[in-house]
């Protein structure tokens, strides 16, 4: 069955890398199958995207378009902007939430539709089995999960990459926790959800920007959407 999926994912100058995803995406086997848009924000970028570059490059893809936003607003506020222009496309069936750099596969998304085919009324979300960081960031993000854990009384062990089914999309655009942190707001908001184990993939270009000072910042947005239970 042919369905309509949109890919939203934000990016920041890192053009080059989305290239190398739009590319990739359009090589799928799903992506002949289904009707494939991708939708990436610019949040704020200081280089401006090459949208015909883009469309050369997109293979079975149906359509590559850019959100460009006034001014930064950081990868989680850049998704929350991307998740209210993709519900806004008419007959959508689905939205897969994925980072541009190639940390999440674009391979992977077989996984979350086939997960998604098995289970319609509930999110899929990918957890990672392996990571690839050094040892003392591993140390630092266990601990991460362990005082959410605490403080929150819920489990957290995925990130942004997700199949959000449609109903599920438009209950999120509504809950102003996506705001703060879309994996926390996921597990707040009672929409069931399913997890698809994953290995982190090599990114396509720079440098990674999660480091400890975005490991205690992405800490605090998650723990923030649970505030009135802390």
């Amino acid at each position: 069955m042919c369905m309509n999926i949109v890919v939203v994912s934000p990016v920041l100058n890192d053009w080059a890398a989305f290239g190398e995803l739009v590319e990739r995406l359009g090589r799928l086997d799903d992506a002949r199958i289904h009707n494939v848009k991708v939708i990436a924000v610019d949040d704020g970028s200081s280089i401006r995207p090459d949208i015909s570059s883009l469309n050369n490059c997109k293979g079975y893809l149906t359509d590559v378009r850019v959100v460009r936003l006034a001014c930064n607003l950081g990868a989680i506020r850049a998704i929350a902007v991307g998740l209210v222009a993709a519900s806004k496309l008419e007959d959508i069936d689905a939205v897969v939430v994925m980072d541009a750099d190639g940390e999440d596969r674009p391979e992977d998304i077989g996984q979350l539709l086939a997960r998604w085919k098995e289970l319609p009324d509930k999110i899929v979300v990918a957890k990672r089995v392996e990571r690839s960081e050094g040892l003392l960031f591993k140390i630092f993000y266990i601990l991460y999960k362990a005082i959410f854990k605490l403080l929150t009384g819920q489990s957290i062990a995925f990130g942004n990459f997700s199949l959000l089914p449609r109903e599920a999309l438009r209950s999120l655009i509504h809950n102003p926790a996506i705001w703060n942190n879309l994996a926390a707001a996921i597990t707040r908001s009672r929409i069931p959800y399913t997890e698809v184990k994953t290995s982190r993939g090599v990114r396509y270009a720079g440098q990674s920007s999660m480091n400890f000072v975005a490991l205690a910042v992405h800490g605090i947005s998650s723990i923030s959407v649970y505030t009135d239970v802390v």
